[in-house]
C-alpha cells in the first residue's frame, strides 16, 4: 500500500513539546554542526510523535550526498543503513514531479515512509518505521507529520545555518592560523574576541604585552593607555578618509620592542562593547621575519641587497647594525636605501617600516614562516 502527497490534512493539537522545540529552532544555544545530542533527541521525540519503530532525519542537498541530521534507530547498522537507503529512494519517487511551496509529501514502502520537506536549496526528509500498518496509522502518522512540520523546517533550517556558520568560521580560524602572524580581535574597550595561537604564544610571554583576564594589556599603565587611545582612534575613524592604520611599538625589557598595527572593522561592529571592534597584527622582530618580508620586497621589485637591508630593519637594526650585518660600508648601506625609498615611495625610515608591516600582513597567509614557539 502506498500513501502519497497526504498533506494539507487538519492535524490534532499541537503537542506539548512543541513549544520547547520551537524556542529551540529560534536559536538553540550551542548547537553546532558537531553535536548530534540535540538533534538527536528531535529525532527521538519524533519517532515517539509518530507511534514509529525507528526516525532518521537526513538532509539532501542538490549534488552531494545524504547528510543524517538526526537519529533514533535501536536496530543494527544494517537496519540503519536500509532506513537511509529508504529515504534515497523515496526522495527520488516524490521529487519525480515538482514540489509545492510548503507542501509535505510522504512515500510508504510496506511499513517504513520517508517524508520530504523542501528546505533551503535542498530537502529534509524523515524516515521511520511503525510497528503496524493500516489506514487507522497511517492517517494518524501523516497528520502528525503535517502538524509538526513547521516546528521541524525551524529548527533544522537553524541547525543548517549554524553548520554553515561553523564551517566557515573554521576556515577563516585555518586562514589567519596559516598566516603565520599573531593575529587578535578586539572590542572598543581592548577586550579579546578571538586570537590565533600565535598571539597566545606572544601573551604567554609576558614582556611587553599579556593577558589580563580577557583584556590585552601592556607592560606599564603609560603603555596601555597608549593603546587604549590607538584603538579609540582607529573606531572613531572608521569609514572615514585617515592617514592609515595605527603603529605601535611596544618596549620590552631587554629585548627589542613588539610592534603592533590596527585596523578597524566596519564602523557597525566598534558600536558596542563585546563585539568585534579592531584587528591587531603583532610583530615581534626577534622572531624570523624574512620568509614575509622577502615576498612584500618581491612586490616592490627591490633587488637581493635591498631586500636584506629591508630585513635587516624590519628586524629592528639601525643603519650601521644593518651595514654591518650585510658586510657593507655604511654609505653603501644608504644608497640601498635611497633606492628602496624609491622603489617604495616613501622618504622616511619610519614610513618604510609602517609599508613593509603592513604590507606583510596581506601576504602572510601565502607564506611559509615559522609560528611562534
Amino acid at each position: 500500500m502506498k500513501y502519497d502527497d497526504l498533506a494539507s490534512v487538519t492535524g490534532p493539537a499541537t503537542p506539548a513539546w512543541s513549544m520547547e522545540f520551537l524556542s529551540l529552532a529560534e536559536g538553540p544555544p550551542g548547537i553546532l554542526p558537531d553535536d548530534h545530542e540535540i538533534p538527536d533527541a528531535i529525532a527521538g521525540d519524533l519517532r515517539r510523535e509518530c507511534a514509529a519503530e525507528s526516525m532518521l532525519v537526513q538532509w539532501h542537498e542538490v549534488g552531494a550526498d545524504p547528510v543524517l541530521l538526526g537519529c533514533d534507530h535501536p536496530g543494527s547498522g544494517a537496519a540503519l543503513a536500509r532506513s537511509r537507503s529508504h529515504a534515497v529512494t523515496g526522495l527520488a519517487q516524490l521529487t519525480a514531479r515538482p514540489f509545492q511551496h510548503k507542501r509535505l509529501r510522504i512515500w510508504w514502502s510496506n511499513r517504513t515512509f520517508t517524508a520530504a520537506m523542501p528546505l533551503r536549496n535542498g530537502i529534509l526528509t524523515l524516515t521511520g518505521t511503525l510497528s503496524r500498518m493500516n489506514d487507522c496509522t497511517v492517517q494518524l502518522c501523516t497528520k502528525t507529520l503535517e502538524t509538526l512540520r513547521p516546528f521541524v523546517l525551524a529548527y533544522f533550517s537553524q541547525w543548517l545555518a549554524d553548520r554553515q556558520f561553523l564551517s566557515l568560521a573554521r576556515s577563516l580560524n585555518l586562514a589567519i592560523e596559516r598566516s603565520g602572524i599573531a593575529t587578535v580581535l578586539l572590542d572598543r574597550s581592548a577586550d579579546i574576541i578571538y586570537a590565533n595561537s600565535q598571539a597566545e604564544a606572544v601573551f604567554s610571554q609576558r614582556s611587553g604585552l599579556r593577558r589580563c583576564g580577557e583584556r590585552m594589556v601592556c607592560a606599564s599603565m603609560a603603555d596601555t593607555l597608549r593603546l587604549q587611545t590607538a584603538i579609540d582612534h582607529v573606531c572613531d575613524s572608521a569609514g572615514r578618509r585617515s592617514e592609515g592604520n595605527p603603529m605601535l611599538a611596544l618596549p620590552r625589557p631587554h629585548r627589542r620592542a613588539l610592534t603592533i598595527v590596527l585596523s578597524a572593522l566596519p564602523p557597525s561592529n566598534c558600536a558596542k562593547s563585546g563585539e568585534p571592534a579592531v584587528i591587531a597584527w603583532i610583530f615581534d622582530p626577534e622572531q624570523d621575519l624574512s620568509a614575509i618580508m622577502e615576498a612584500v620586497c618581491d612586490l616592490y621589485g627591490l633587488s637581493h641587497r635591498e631586500t636584506q637591508l629591508a630585513c635587516a630593519l624590519v628586524a629592528g637594526d639601525c643603519i650601521k647594525m644593518a651595514a654591518k650585518r650585510l658586510g657593507v660600508q655604511d654609505q653603501t648601506a644608504r644608497s640601498y636605501l635611497k633606492q628602496i625609498f624609491a622603489k617604495t615611495e616613501t622618504n622616511r625610515q619610519t614610513d618604510l617600516l609602517q609599508l613593509l608591516l603592513k604590507s606583510a600582513i596581506g601576504v602572510g597567509a601565502n607564506s611559509r614562516i615559522r609560528a611562534y614557539s
